[in-house]
């Protein structure tokens, strides 16, 4: 295995679609031919760095009450300008939008009695309904349980499976 050192940059922010900062949104990029990949959070006013090397990535983010971001492509080049997107055009920062989607589903976690916090919470695209409208980037969305367990998934139109995991709870 070869690491080499990153010293290249993705900067950028993550913002919702009001255009104001989204803090603490999980920012990740990867390698689509494999192999390399970081991630880290975005800062109070929605800036994030990730260090990288020159090369091809997907970008992404996600945050809780948001469904996950549409990734990006993203070219380092050895200058370390970025091409969002096959564009001719190059930055030096990216803008990801986070937006969240009319519908939602809410609902609480309890085991039998008494309210459970911190129990994470998904919802998926059913696979078992044809021409489902919701599968494709966003078939997916997470939530984690508040103090009385509740949780609101943000989600497209469709039709969707709803599970939750509980540590120690089967």
């Amino acid at each position: 295995i070869l690491l080499r050192s990153a010293d290249k940059a993705i900067n950028g922010f993550v913002k919702d679609a009001s255009n104001l900062a989204v803090a603490g949104a999980n920012v990740y990029a990867y390698s689509p031919q494999g192999g390399s990949g970081t991630f880290g959070q975005s800062g109070s006013d929605g800036s994030f760095r990730l260090s990288v090397v020159q090369g091809s990535y997907k970008l992404g983010a996600n945050s809780p009450g948001f469904p996950s971001s549409q990734e990006m492509s993203v070219v380092v080049d050895s200058a370390g300008n970025l091409s969002v997107n096959g564009s001719n055009t190059t930055s030096t920062s990216v803008t990801i939008k986070l937006s969240k989607p009319s519908t939602s589903i809410s609902g609480s976690v309890t085991d039998g009695t008494s309210p459970v916090q911190g129990a994470q919470v998904w919802a998926y695209c059913d696979p078992s309904v044809n021409g489902n409208a919701c599968f494709g980037p966003n078939g997916h969305a997470e939530a984690q349980t508040n103090s009385l367990g509740s949780y609101t998934l943000y989600v497209g139109n469709g039709t969707w499976r709803v599970a939750a995991f509980i540590p120690s709870y089967g």
